[in-house]
């Protein structure tokens, strides 16, 4: 009788750990699944990090081989250009960079690259104080306060040289230390396209006593946007990136005198190009620090990238030039 009565519940008892056993084994195999694909998942990831991993030393070997390789570009590119003292001497570089030395106080030689470039040559004047000593009842007074009213007339001129590319240029200011004369500048090149410039500026002679200058050596691509923009950028996001950045290759103050009267005569010239804006792999990398490397384009080589700018789907625009 008690082994009949008791028969019931242990079929309960194994039908329940049926059912917990058929649980415990559907879960198992849930965690296997999911065990496996997240194996999968992972295994894909990390792939994916090793491919990209793989790709970031590539590029920064790339970008370290185009640094050296620049540097050593520029130092022969100097070595040549220290030797040039005439439009003629300059070579036939190629390449996409600009190349200027300022060879004395009063000359530039300088290259350009394929594309199209303009020579903006801005200049500006002022009257200084006398010289020290002189009398107010001078007997040239009268001429000196003449002069003066000449020169203050018209305080600045500009003009615009469109250049022929792949080709060489030597800027020299015009003018004489030894006697009064004409100051203006003359630009001539070794290319049969360009016709020799002289310009002079309207100021009565002069009689010339030295210069300072600035911007000694060049070696950029047209257009280059550098680290100082960039940092201004970081600090206000709304600055827009100007497709055209004029490269400017020399600077100078003339130092001259009439008639006892000081002048000042600023020299400053820039070349504009018709490109994009680009900038090099040393500063990708730091738009890479300033988390702008949104703004990075395509790849040109040559250690270069292009940048975007605000009018990114236009076409490139054309050199804006300075009065004639």
């Amino acid at each position: 009788m008690m082994s009949l009565g008791s028969e019931p519940p242990r079929k309960r008892l194994t039908a329940l750990t049926t059912v917990v056993f058929c649980c415990a084994l559907a879960t198992l195999l849930v965690l296997l699944v999911w065990t496996s694909s997240t194996q999968r998942a992972n295994a894909t990831k990390i792939d994916t990090l090793k491919s990209e991993l793989v790709t970031l030393r590539k590029q920064a070997r790339e970008r370290e081989e185009a640094r050296k390789q620049a540097a050593v570009d520029r130092d022969v590119i100097m070595k040549a250009f220290r030797e040039c003292r005439t439009a003629e001497d300059i070579p036939n570089l190629g390449g996409r960079r600009i190349v200027s030395n300022l060879i004395d106080g009063e000359s530039v030689v300088f290259y350009v690259p394929d594309g199209n470039h303009v020579l903006n040559v801005r200049t500006s004047w002022e009257i200084t104080a006398p010289a020290e000593g002189q009398s107010a009842m001078a007997a040239d007074r009268s001429e000196s306060k003449a002069a003066q009213e000449s020169a203050t007339a018209l305080t600045e001129k500009a003009w615009s040289i469109p250049l022929v590319a792949n080709h060489g240029y030597l800027f020299s200011i015009v003018g004489s230390q030894r006697e009064e004369s004409p100051v203006g500048w003359q630009l001539s090149s070794a290319s049969d396209e360009f016709e020799t410039r002289l310009e002079h500026l309207p100021l009565p002679p002069i009689k010339t006593s030295g210069a300072s200058w600035s911007t000694h050596q060049i070696v950029a691509p047209p257009n280059l946007v550098d680290f100082r923009w960039f940092s201004q950028a970081a600090k206000d996001p709304s600055l827009g990136l100007s497709p055209q950045r004029p490269l400017q290759i020399g600077r100078w103050t003339k130092f001259g005198r009439r008639n006892g009267a000081g002048i000042k005569i600023y020299f400053d010239l820039q070349v504009s190009s018709d490109s994009w804006a680009v900038t090099t792999a040393a500063e990708a990398e730091m738009l890479l620090v300033l988390k702008r490397q949104q703004v990075l384009q395509e790849y040109l080589g040559d250690g270069l990238y292009r940048i975007k700018h605000d009018n990114a789907d236009q076409d490139a625009p054309k050199t804006h030039a300075a009065p004639k």
